[in-house]
Order: C-alpha cells, then sequence, then structure tokens
C-alpha cells in the first residue's frame, strides 16, 4: 500500500487532485483510480511517463493491490461527456519500483465533465466494474 501512494504522489502535483483519487475494494483486490489534467503533473513526471502536459488533456491512472501487494491485470477503460456514448480509452502499462499501474490520456475542456467505466480483470478473479464521473478545471498549482 505504501508504493502505490508513494507512485501516486509522484504522479499527482496538488493535494486538490489527490482529494478526488477513488478506490474500490472487491474481494482480495483494491482498485485504485484517478483522472486529472496532465497539466497538473510535474514537467519530470509527465517526461518520465510520456504524458503530454496540457490544459486540454486529462490523464487516467489505475493501479491494483491484492491483498497490499502490488499485482498485474487487464485495464479496460472507456470515457465520455455524460449523457453521450463512452468511447474505448487506450491504456499502457507503466511500473516504478516493481508498481504496475495503468495510464491513458483523453481531451478535456475546463469545467467539463468526464464519465469513466472501468473493467478491471484480475488473473484468477471475476472481473472487477467501476464506474466514476470527474470534474476538470485548468488550475493547476
Amino acid at each position: 500500500m505504501t508504493r502505490w501512494l508513494l507512485l501516486l504522489a509522484l504522479l499527482l502535483s496538488s493535494g486538490r487532485a489527490l482529494a478526488q483519487q477513488g478506490q474500490h475494494a472487491a474481494g482480495d483486490y483494491t482498485v485504485h483510480y484517478n483522472a486529472l489534467p496532465s497539466a497538473f503533473l510535474t514537467p519530470e513526471i509527465a517526461r518520465q511517463y510520456g504524458v503530454l502536459r496540457s490544459r486540454v488533456r486529462g490523464v487516467l491512472v489505475v493501479s491494483v493491490l491484492r491483498q497490499g501487494s502490488p499485482v498485474r491485470v487487464r485495464v479496460e477503460a472507456q470515457a465520455g461527456a455524460p449523457g453521450e456514448p463512452l468511447q474505448p480509452l487506450e491504456l499502457r502499462l507503466v511500473e516504478t519500483n516493481g508498481m504496475p499501474s495503468y495510464i491513458g490520456s483523453f481531451a478535456i475542456a475546463s469545467g467539463e465533465s468526464r464519465q469513466f467505466r472501468l473493467r478491471v480483470e484480475p488473473p484468477d478473479d471475476a472481473p472487477i466494474h467501476i464506474g466514476f464521473t470527474r470534474q476538470f478545471f485548468d488550475d493547476p498549482p
């Protein structure tokens, strides 16, 4: 769990973004997720993870723990404006000190909301379904 919090702290540069972090427990698994404007990332972190820093791009980060230890899973994500069909969001695996995370980028505008649907497939358990909505503002610290 400590490694996840350390990774999250590295990826996020704002207390407000940290407050929007979500988590979902299902059996032995805990899914941690966050969606934030990519402009909230420091230039160093954005460069390290290959993320374009922009006020019109958001980033989704998903990590999964099994009984407190990081685990690789299959993650599918969809995103879209409320009331509109959700579109697939391409995620890629990044690893920091043995902690696998899945990162994807999507378009945003200030004041706009996005709905997300995640399907997390652990290697030995039933899929975990998560839905959430975030509103985005382009005023990073």
